[in-house]
């Protein structure tokens, strides 16, 4: 979520088992729950009619939503994870897995230990393999690998880059000597350490409670050494950049990969065959014969199998993802599939279940983990003055926005403050400073009566610098192209005189050029991971306005007064947040959790940097097969829990 350029959403963006034998396996069947059994049906709809999404199931390279699902629920454990619930059923923290407890972390924030359970196996034909802390360290320095010329480039033009883009900063900006690995100037990462096989130590350049949750990602996730090369660096992994997770992923969790356990892994990588429920046009997991739920108590594994397809379609992707939508939908209706696993349901087929006495119990509904937002620019007047600021974020009504982003794109709550309530274990749900969303006028008046701008105390800004207020939105956005007008009406009464601006091609540079001088943006921002350090950091630091990619948020919160006159703005100062975020930061568990909460308070109501608009929610109905639901908030866009989705016997 912390992302800005890269990952701002837009409503074009946003359309939005396994074997011991190539025959398969069942695995075993002690300690599975009541009711396990059956095969659940997924379709996706986004992927040409494949059941591949981008960076298919590779733990180090898919940074898609439904192939995290996959990869969390049912293929890979890692050090700790997430149990596949909502945020109220603890769906965010991250718990042990592979690790005996929690780590120990150093008086001085810098090491943090592992100690990982002994016992537990890889699926076949890695059963005899025990997972141990060089294999951790093994994925993630296959994560970070660096990549040069022509290799950078094959790999960069298919779905290498995801793996050593956006997610990969978090590490090599945290852990020791991961950014000199990843410039290729280090065969290894110093900052990780494996003394004996069931210890992990990791050092940090700083103290930072974010380890928890990057060793919480897929991206972590343990690889087997190399049969007969136990010296290769990438292990089972080596010479499978781009094809490890579609046919050869070794699989640690409930599921594995039909057929993979003839895979033979001794072979040189071009001679080994790919796993037989790896085909074009299904992916097929059945359960994986290591897996003992004794050991994981975050995963459920209903089903004993889970196939995933495509929905194919035409030629144009934008008009394609809408029908092959609902294509799937119509699938899931007809019980013919259990699921839309890459995409929420449209709102108005969401609606017509929840109406109806006997489709009801066929939802599953959540948060979204996507905030939509107006940001305002600090540095730019009348936006300078806080109490213009809180004028504004009482004058907005932003109810009549919901039904507008039903129409377009999904269905929503009101936002009340900044963060997202997922990242903050949902200790702000009550927290609403400047109401509960319906626009206060009143209320709105008398905060501009204290502004500066307002001289006569009237309730309206009457100096010139309130005409011709910009709001910016991407042009191509029908939502946030009706948004721009209700916020225009709704800050008239203040004496503001908004210039509404659809922006084209060139609004992501707009958005994250701090010498655009934008007063108002309307950006969307979604989470990576479930930390508040994920949305913060990124955005609110005052190191990410210079950073040459790009990045920083449109409300310039610490930028110095030599970067204002650069930019050329007259204001010579804004509020700077960086120590509290530093403090939060150092933080770890719960202790960081409640202090970013409490960061969140202060800056809506103390900071005031963005209006927040709407928080999306989202749901997906299932055919009349599944009988128990789940909704996992780990990943970036919560996804149906895949290993929580109980099916009727005998259907």
């Amino acid at each position: 979520m912390g992302r800005t350029t890269d990952k701002i959403v837009t409503v074009a963006a946003i359309g939005l088992l396994v074997s011991a034998c190539a025959g398969g396996s069942k695995g075993k069947t002690e300690g599975l729950p009541a009711g396990h059994g059956g095969t659940l049906r997924v379709v996706f709809t986004r992927s040409g009619g494949t059941p591949y999404l981008f960076g298919d199931y590779d733990p180090q390279v898919s940074g898609d939503a439904a192939a995290l699902e996959v990869e969390r629920c049912c293929l890979f454990r890692t050090l700790l994870s997430y149990n596949g619930q909502p945020t109220d059923g603890g769906g965010t923290t991250p718990r042990p897995d592979l690790a005996v407890a929690l780590p120990e972390v150093s008086q001085d924030g810098l090491t943090w230990t592992f100690h990982l359970k002994q016992g537990i196996h890889y699926a076949p034909p890695f059963q005899n393999r025990e997972i141990v802390a060089q294999d951790v360290i093994r994925g993630l320095e296959r994560a970070l690998l660096p990549l040069k010329g022509k290799e950078a480039m094959t790999i960069c033009g298919v779905t290498r880059c995801q793996l050593s883009g956006y997610i990969a900063q978090f590490y090599t900006g945290l852990i020791r000597g991961a950014q000199q690995y990843a410039n290729g100037e280090a065969t290894t990462i110093s900052g990780l350490e494996a003394p004996d096989p069931q210890t992990l130590r990791v050092r940090v350049t700083h103290p930072s409670g974010t380890v928890a949750y990057l060793f919480a990602l897929d991206t972590t996730a343990p690889i087997p050494p190399k049969p007969g090369n136990p010296s290769a660096p990438l292990g089972a992994a080596q010479g499978h950049d781009l094809d490890y997770g579609r046919g050869f992923p070794v699989a640690s969790g409930p599921y594995m990969v039909r057929g993979s356990g003839s895979i033979d892994f001794s072979l040189p990588p071009a001679q080994q065959k790919p796993a037989g429920g790896a085909a074009k046009d299904s992916f097929a997991l059945v359960r994986n014969p290591s897996w003992d739920p004794a050991t994981d108590d975050l995963r459920v594994a209903y089903a004993d199998r889970i196939v995933i397809t495509g929905v194919r379609g035409g030629q144009e992707v934008r008009a394609v993802r809408g029908k092959d939508l609902a294509t799937g939908e119509r699938m899931v209706e007809r019980d013919q599939a259990d699921i839309v696993g890459d995409f929420t349901a449209p709102p108005p087929l969401v609606e017509r279940f929840q109406r109806s006495p006997t489709l009801r119990n066929r939802v599953v509904a959540g948060s979204f983990d996507v905030v939509m937002t107006m940001t305002l620019n600090l540095a730019s007047p009348p936006l300078d003055d806080v109490h213009v600021r809180r004028a504004i974020n009482f004058a907005v009504d932003k109810v009549p926005m919901r039904p507008i982003l039903a129409r377009y794109v999904s269905n929503s709550t009101v936002a009340a403050h900044v963060g997202l309530d997922s990242e903050e274990d949902n200790l702000l749900l009550n927290y609403a400073p400047f109401g509960t969303g319906e626009g206060d006028p009143r209320a709105a008046a008398a905060e501009m009566a204290k502004s500066k701008y307002d001289r006569n105390g009237d309730g309206k800004c009457d100096a010139l610098v309130c005409r011709g207020v910009e709001l910016i939105f991407p042009a191509d956005d029908p939502a946030r192209t009706r948004f721009a007008a209700l916020i225009k009406a709704d800050l008239a009464p203040l004496g503001i005189d908004v210039a509404v601006r659809p922006a084209g091609d060139n609004w992501r540079q707009l958005t994250s050029d701090p010498s655009s001088r934008v007063p108002m943006n309307l950006v969307s921002y979604v989470k990576d991971f479930p930390s508040a350090s994920d949305l913060y950091l990124p955005l609110f630091s005052s190191r990410t306005l210079t950073d040459p990619t790009g990045g920083g948020d449109p409300s310039l919160l610490g930028a110095t007064p030599t970067l204002l006159r650069k930019w050329g703005y007259g204001v010579s100062s804004v509020p700077n947040v960086d120590a509290r975020m530093n403090e939060c930061d150092e933080q770890t568990f719960r202790a960081q959790v409640t202090c970013w909460a409490s960061f969140d308070q202060y800056l809506t109501q103390t900071v005031v940097p963005w209006v927040p608009l709407l928080s999306w929610t989202g749901a997906y109905i299932v055919s009349s097969r599944v009988v128990k639901l789940g909704w996992d908030q780990s990943t970036p866009f919560p996804n149906a829990a895949l290993d929580r989705l109980e099916l009727k016997r005998g259907s």
